[in-house]
């Protein structure tokens, strides 16, 4: 009865058969399902091959939408151009775009990402850069802002990889109150 029990089936006595009863939470079938695409996705990535070799040139891109509790719709678009003097050191600039509430605004700018296993299919990485704010309504002051992010690189083929950033942005002049933003990208190296 406890090995039964434990492996998710419910005796249950009816009259004076008994039946075995599959538990019909779908939760848990979907969890399986998802956690078997992520490990497949990872199973295959695992067999490509890293593009950050010195010498390539990173092509990027990513989104984000928002729509909080009260408010309206917000957006935000980045693109990026890097290149790899080390393998694990990239140079990149960067430009983006968030539209919120009908104002849009953006920042450009430039800096740096370090690579911490740069031959791994999954590539973590962190990185800075000094941006200055341009259009309507920046929700920053004039002056110079900074970029802090995380993020991993996960290689899908040799040359173009799944991007999930966190980055932080402030102004110099006050670095505690700054916004976290989440993106999802894709890069293309050649």
């Amino acid at each position: 009865w406890r090995d039964r029990r434990e492996r998710g089936f419910l005796l249950i006595k009816r009259g004076s058969r008994r039946t075995h009863e599959q538990p019909t939470d779908r939760r848990h079938t979907v969890k399986k399902s998802i956690l078997a695409a992520v490990l497949g996705v990872c199973m295959a990535a695992a067999n490509c091959f890293a593009g950050t070799e010195q010498g390539s040139v990173e092509i990027g891109g990513a989104v984000q939408v928002m729509k909080p509790s009260e408010g309206d719709v917000s957006g935000y678009a980045q693109a990026s151009l890097g290149y790899f003097v080390m393998s694990f050191l990239e140079v990149k600039g960067q430009a983006s775009v968030s539209i919120t509430s009908g104002e849009i605004s953006g920042t450009v700018g430039g800096g740096l990402d370090l690579y911490l296993l740069p031959d791994a299919p999954a590539v973590p990485f962190v990185g800075a850069s000094a941006l200055t704010s341009v259009g309507s309504d920046s929700g920053f002051s004039d002056g110079l802002l900074v970029d802090v992010h995380v993020g991993v690189k996960q290689f899908i083929k040799e040359n173009t990889s799944i991007n999930i950033t966190a980055s932080y942005v402030t102004t110099t002049d006050d670095f505690g109150s700054g916004m976290i933003i989440g993106m999802l990208g894709l890069s293309v190296y050649l």
